[in-house]
This record gives C-alpha cells, sequence and structure tokens, in this order.
C-alpha cells in the first residue's frame, strides 16, 4: 500500500535557497559590513590599521617593480618581515579594478559574503541543528571587530575566509574520502599560512581532528594526515626556499625574533615594576649590546632577538605564565579601544590598544582612558564588552553541554580551533586576533544559548501546565 501523500500536501524540503531565516541573518551581516565601507569611503584613512600601508607599498612594488619589497624608493630591497598572500591579492584587485583602496575593501566585503557561508557549510558538516546553525550565522554577522575587519585594509578578512574554506574542505573529505578534498584542504591552510604565520603550526591541532572524525583504520588515518601535511607543507615550501636564499633564514617570515621580544617585554615590565616602555628601552639597550642596528640583516636580527628574549623568559617562567593567562583573557574579552575609536572618531587616533593601556597603566588606564573618549565610545566599548561577556559565556554552556551529552563530533573540532590560536598568540592577546575564530566560537556559543532558551521554555512550560492544575 503507498502511504506517501499527494504531492499537493507534501512538505516542501527545506534548503538554504529558500530558508529565508539564513537570507534575513546574511542581509544583516552584509547591511552592516556595508554601512561601515560605505563610510569608510567618506573618511578613507579609516581603512588603514597598523601594517596596513607595508602590505599596500609591497603591492605597488609588486606590480611596478617585480619586487617584494616595502621600500618606497631604491633600492628596492627584498622584505623579509611579510608574507605574500595578502599583498599579492592587493596586488591582484589593483591590477583588475585600478589602484583604489575601496575596491579592496569591496572585495574583502565579497569574501565575508562567501565566510557566511563556509559557516553555515561546516556547521552542516558538524550535523548542527538547523537553528543552532542559524543562530551561529547571527553571531557571526553581529560581532563588532569581524565587521570592523571586513573594509579595513588588513589580512583578518581574507584569513578568515581561507581558513573557514580549509575547515570545509576537510570536513567534506571526511564525509567523502574523495581525494580531490583532501588536496584543497591542505592547499587552503598552505595560503592560510602564506597570508598569516600564526596558521603556520595549526596542523597540529589536526592530529586529534583526524583520530575523531577519519572513519578509517588507524594505518589509514595515519596516510591521510601525512598526505595532508606533505601538501600544506609543499605550498609553504617555495617561500621558505626564497627566504633561505634571500635572507639565510628558512622561516615563513623574520617576525618570530620580534614578536617574541614583545613577550619578553611584557615578563620584563612585570618583573621589574616598571613600565611597558621603559621595558622596551631596556632590551632595547641589550639588542644593541649583542649588535642589533639599522643595517644588520634580518636574519641575524631575529636570531639575536629571539636569544634574548628566551632568556628573559626562562629567567621568569611563572611571571610569563601570567602574562599569558592575561594575553588569553584579552584575546576572548578585549573589546578593542583603539578599532572602535578608529571608526567612531574622524581623525587619525593613536596605535595605543587596549592590551598596551592594560600593560602599562592597568585598569585604571583603560577606564581613563575612555573616560577622555567621547560617550558614544564608552557605549561601544561597554556595549561590545557585555556581548562578548555573554558570548563566551554561552561558549562555555555550549562546551559543557555537548561533551555531557557525548556530542564528540560537534565540539571536538572547533575547540582545537579555538584553543590552538589563543595558545599560540598568548600574552599578545588583542581583539584582532580573535577575529579568525570567531565563526568557531559562534558554533559553540550558538548551542550554548539554544540550550538555556530551551531550559527557559521548558520551565515555563511546566510552570503553565502547574498552574493550571
Amino acid at each position: 500500500m503507498d502511504q506517501s501523500l499527494p504531492a499537493s500536501t507534501r512538505k516542501p524540503r527545506r534548503t538554504l535557497r529558500n530558508d529565508h531565516w539564513f537570507w534575513g541573518v546574511l542581509l544583516i551581516g552584509i547591511g552592516l559590513r556595508t554601512a561601515l565601507f560605505v563610510n569608510f569611503l567618506l573618511h578613507p584613512q579609516k581603512m588603514m590599521d597598523g601594517d596596513s600601508r607595508q602590505y599596500e607599498t609591497i603591492a605597488v612594488n609588486l606590480l611596478d617593480h617585480r619586487v617584494f619589497s616595502q621600500a618606497t624608493q631604491p633600492p628596492y630591497e627584498p622584505d623579509s618581515v611579510r608574507t605574500p598572500v595578502y599583498p599579492l591579492f592587493i596586488a591582484l584587485v589593483f591590477k583588475t579594478f585600478g589602484r583604489q583602496l575601496y575596491a579592496v575593501a569591496f572585495v574583502q566585503l565579497l569574501l565575508s559574503c562567501l565566510s557566511f557561508w563556509f559557516l553555515w557549510r561546516v556547521a552542516t558538516l558538524l550535523s548542527y541543528p538547523e537553528r543552532v546553525r542559524k543562530v551561529a550565522v547571527l553571531f557571526f554577522a553581529l560581532d563588532v571587530m569581524s565587521v570592523i575587519y571586513t573594509p579595513t585594509i588588513m589580512t583578518e578578512t581574507l584569513f578568515t575566509c581561507l581558513l573557514l574554506g580549509s575547515a570545509s574542505a576537510t570536513l567534506t573529505y571526511f564525509q567523502t574520502y574523495r581525494a580531490g578534498w583532501l588536496i584543497l584542504s591542505g592547499v587552503t591552510l598552505g595560503l592560510s599560512a602564506l597570508c598569516r604565520p600564526i596558521a603556520a603550526y595549526l596542523f597540529f591541532a589536526l592530529i586529534p581532528i583526524f583520530g575523531v572524525y577519519h572513519r578509517g583504520t588507524m594505518r589509514h588515518r595515519f596516510r591521510d594526515f601525512i598526505v595532508y601535511l606533505f601538501i600544506f607543507l609543499l605550498c609553504l615550501l617555495p617561500w621558505l626556499v626564497r627566504n633561505e636564499r634571500t635572507f639565510g633564514l628558512f622561516h615563513l617570515t623574520s617576525l618570530q625574533g620580534t614578536n617574541l621580544l614583545f613577550h619578553a617585554t611584557l615578563v620584563v615590565s612585570s618583573s621589574r615594576g616598571i613600565t611597558y616602555s621603559e621595558a622596551e628601552a631596556y632590551l632595547d639597550d641589550r639588542a644593541a649590546e649583542r649588535g642589533v642596528n639599522d643595517v644588520l640583516p634580518s636574519a641575524k636580527r631575529t636570531q639575536i632577538y629571539q636569544k634574548l628574549a628566551m632568556e628573559e623568559i626562562r629567567r621568569h617562567p611563572f611571571v610569563y605564565a601570567k602574562e599569558t593567562i592575561k594575553g588569553i583573557l584579552a584575546f576572548f574579552l578585549d573589546p578593542g579601544r583603539k578599532n572602535l575609536n578608529r571608526v567612531l572618531e574622524q581623525e587619525p587616533v593613536d596605535a595605543i590598544g587596549f592590551l598596551d593601556v592594560y600593560a602599562k597603566s592597568g585598569v585604571r588606564g583603560v577606564v581613563g582612558g575612555l573616560i577622555k573618549k567621547s560617550p558614544v565610545l564608552i557605549l561601544a566599548f561597554a556595549g561590545y564588552g557585555f556581548f562578548l561577556l555573554f558570548f563566551l559565556a554561552a561558549f562555555v554552556v555550549g562546551l559543557w553541554r555537548e561533551t555531557r551529552v557525548g556530542h564528540t563530533s560537534r565540539w571536538v573540532f572547533p575547540l582545537c580551533i579555538v584553543l590552538y590560536f589563543a595558545l599560540i598568540t598568548g600574552a599578545m592577546g588583542a581583539s584582532r586576533f580573535r577575529v579568525p575564530v570567531v565563526p568557531f566560537l559562534s558554533l559553540m556559543a550558538a548551542t550554548g544559548f539554544m540550550a538555556v532558551i530551551g531550559k527557559m521554555v521548558s520551565f515555563a512550560t511546566l510552570k503553565e501546565r502547574t498552574n493550571d492544575v
């Protein structure tokens, strides 16, 4: 007996194409980013942040002189600080649309649309319920730092898109076991590392992910991971060889020593009870004693910085641990005073962010700095700060719920990604470094939020039934 329903009474199949709620959330996210893009068109200086001018200069030199250099006049010495993907991205946009930074910001706006779709696909592949997927996309759409960095001439938007693309390809491979997806996953992760070197060791986080999600035997898991790692390293090899031949430095960037020295500066500041600026001057003097100057090759300078930084860190391991914990807290909870100031103020702003102010002057310095600014900035800082507290609390609730009910496949992947970036950022933690992991945080935060809503609805229903009785 045929029990199928007549065509006129069948419930239409829900797809992303006819999901009006998803497209509404997407419209909100794109609307916020477009509004900020228009604001940046009226105030072009707001597009620039930190290293923006360096990326632009390298892109121009690639087009005009075919050299990867930050120099603005001859001789155009090769650069060892920046990695190639983002400058090449800017150069490609310049070549296609003309040398206008707003064109770069517009293409990044399009990439953010792609990131929304990647997040939805990752959530689907991880078997999150549809309502959780919708809320996760909503959280990602509303995150202030993600909005701010979409039209900003920095690596965040491209890097986030590549990271989500790699995650989507990896999870698709675990569903299909087609070699093309494994290759695509390794290539996109390699491009991510060449966009921002912080992803250079992300393959370590993939070890537990392969262990949990790969359904093959241990031998097959090991084989596929080695193939994945080989593809990833193959993408990095040309740049590593270039740096070795040009600078004698077999690294993606010479920034490693400088970044480690920043960690050491925080340690010196805390252990000696001096300001950050005084600690910075102290370490600069020690580096100069060891031969650091403007003409010293970058490879040698990096080695000196690394050795000097490690001496200070080893001398005060507990202080370094404390600074690392503070940095991780800032990674999750820093509202980004500098970036909010850049967006809300018309004039150029200083380059001192929340972490720098906190390291120098503590909580009083942060509060005092906010009071001196406009009321709008204070409200924005406080509002986003409360959102981050709620967001992190929802993440913790979601993680607790999924581990308690045994949904291992839902929490291992996002947690591995989040922990990797939080730990490797360490003492340098700030709002900017949180941007690429917001989509992964959103997955667990949406789970926690929906779990709390479900409990509240159940309690209200039970109370109503009790009252009726």
